[in-house]
C-alpha cells in the first residue's frame, strides 16, 4: 500500500509520477469519475507521449541538480568566508595545600 502511494504521487525531482514515467499512464484506482468512451491509441501517439514525458522529467532533474549545486556552493562559500572565532580561556590551577610553594 505504501509503495503504491509513493509511486502514484508526483516526484519533486521529475515533476511526474513514477507510474506515469514507467507506463505512460496513471493507474486506475476504481473511484475515478466516469471516463469518456475510450479510443485506441496508436503506437506513434504513445511513443510521442512517452518521449515528451521523458524529456520533461530529464529537464526537471537537471533543474533540481542545478538548484542543489547552487545551494551547496552558496553554503560552502559562506562557510569558507566566515572566519572561525575561537575563545579560549586559560585558568591557573593549583594543586596541593594553599600554603604549598609552587615550583
Amino acid at each position: 500500500m505504501a509503495e503504491f502511494q509513493y509511486n502514484n504521487h508526483v516526484h519533486s525531482g521529475t515533476q511526474q509520477t513514477p507510474f506515469y514515467l514507467d507506463s505512460g499512464q496513471h493507474p486506475r484506482m476504481g473511484f475515478e469519475p466516469a471516463q469518456p468512451a475510450s479510443r485506441l491509441e496508436t503506437v506513434n501517439e504513445f511513443t510521442d507521449r512517452m518521449h515528451s514525458a521523458l524529456t520533461e522529467a530529464k529537464a526537471a532533474l537537471a533543474k533540481a541538480q542545478e538548484d542543489m549545486t547552487a545551494t551547496t556552493t552558496n553554503v560552502e562559500n559562506q562557510r569558507l568566508s566566515t572566519p572561525l572565532e575561537t575563545k579560549c580561556t586559560w585558568t591557573e590551577a593549583t594543586f596541593g595545600p594553599p600554603d604549598h610553594p609552587r615550583s
